[in-house]
């Protein structure tokens, strides 16, 4: 069984959607980033695709879809507890997700379950980060919002897509 970082070549990266969603007075609204706490999350998703080239030759093609998650809240809401007047409701402040798709030729198909499990799930997100920060970056200062600096990617954990469900929805 060969490594499948050995079996995959990177041919694409592409911004697949994305959403920015602020609360209503967010014009009225100081940020204190004394009083804020930044909540994250990240799952992926992939599939295989065949695709006809030139002189009629077929390559495969692994996509992995990386869905990415940023939202500010105050400490309060962080908390689970009663969120002050800057809240409506318990809304975040603001909510950044985006989805990027990594395309990934695939050059030998000499890899199992797991180790293809492990691939997406620790390098797919490797290889999208960049955009990702640029893409939080860029967004927020659109908004006339202070600009978090997002962090160089932190060790992957377990995909948990529904650690925050009830706010961040899922792409259909």
């Amino acid at each position: 069984m060969l490594d499948p970082v050995k079996c995959f070549d990177l041919s694409n990266i592409r911004l697949a959607y994305s959403t920015f969603r602020t609360m209503s007075h967010i014009g009225e609204v100081v940020i204190d980033d004394d009083k804020c706490v930044i909540q994250t999350r990240r799952w992926v998703e992939h599939e295989f695709v065949t695709r006809e080239l030139m002189d009629d030759v077929e390559v495969n093609f692994l996509i992995a879809t990386v869905h990415l998650g940023m939202r500010l809240v105050n400490d309060e809401q962080d908390k689970g507890g009663e969120s002050d007047e800057s809240a409506e409701e318990g809304d975040p402040i603001y909510v950044i997700e985006a989805g990027f798709v990594a395309e990934f030729k695939v050059v030998c198909e000499e890899f199992d379950e797991e180790s293809l499990q492990d691939f997406t799930s620790k390098n797919a997100p490797h290889v999208v980060w960049p955009f990702w920060r640029q893409h939080v970056c860029g967004t927020l200062q659109s908004a006339s919002l202070p600009v978090v600096q997002v962090p160089l990617m932190a060790k992957v954990r377990e995909p948990r897509p529904s650690a925050l469900a009830p706010t961040l929805a899922q792409p259909q």
